[in-house]
């Protein structure tokens, strides 16, 4: 990996991105009287000290890549979350109780929020720009980005991609034991959370030294569910 230290215009990019992402995230959630997004705000502040410490968008995963690249991953990510949730939603429901939940009439999660403040197409577009750009994306940033690249230099590709999956599982285990059946949370924690964003989208972004195909598909397959499991 590059170890440059220099301010670029890749990483005016980042600061702007990151920066902007923190404002709404605090913003939002005070408009519409909404839970504070702690752990995106954290996903989002940490690599943000780690940009401006050491100048450096690649090592947090926001380097310059081919779009070509980019959309060649996006649809090898996607095709494999497609054919996993495929296999394991129909019978385990474990993402659409999750939905379900995040959509309630008292629900004040920030990301799914806008099916319940606005109607129609302006609902789905609050969702998709906020998840993509805001909490996927600082999932993406912090696990696949900013850890992932600090471990990999001292233990590996493979137990960097494992670990990082591990700890980004480890706040998702709290919503897996909350769910009404163990198979439920099993499928929440170890095959989505871990396996499916986990470890695919790490693999995925060692792969490409960037995070913005896993961005792509991970905010387009959300979509996706959520068209799927509670309608247009």
């Amino acid at each position: 990996m590059e170890n440059k230290n220099s301010w670029g215009s890749q990483e005016t990019f980042a600061a702007i991105w990151l920066i902007a992402a923190l404002i709404i995230a605090i913003l939002i959630p005070f408009w519409k009287d909404l839970s504070l997004p702690i752990f995106t705000i954290l996903f989002l502040a940490l690599p943000l000290i780690h940009l401006i410490r050491r100048k450096n968008a690649q090592q947090i995963g926001m380097g310059n890549i081919e779009l070509g690249k980019i959309l060649k991953w996006a649809a090898i990510n996607l095709g494999a979350l497609i054919v996993i949730y495929l296999i394991f939603e129909p019978w385990s429901g474990a993402y659409a109780f999750l939905l379900e939940q995040a959509t309630t009439i008292n629900s004040t999660d920030p990301t799914f929020a806008w099916l319940r403040l606005f109607e129609g197409p302006a609902g789905w577009a609050g969702m998709f720009l906020f998840s993509g750009l805001i909490s996927i994306f600082g999932e993406e940033l912090c696990f696949r980005g900013w850890i992932l690249n600090r471990l990999k230099p001292n233990i590996g590709s493979f137990w960097a991609n494992v670990i990082q999956a591990a700890i980004f599982t480890l706040p998702q285990l709290v919503v897996a034991f909350m769910m009404p059946s163990l198979a439920m949370g099993l499928v929440y924690g170890l095959v989505y959370a871990f396996g499916a964003i986990g470890l695919i989208n790490g693999w995925i972004s060692m792969k490409t030294g960037a995070i913005w195909p896993n961005l792509i598909a991970a905010s387009v397959m959300n979509l996706i569910l959520s068209i799927v499991i509670l309608g247009i």
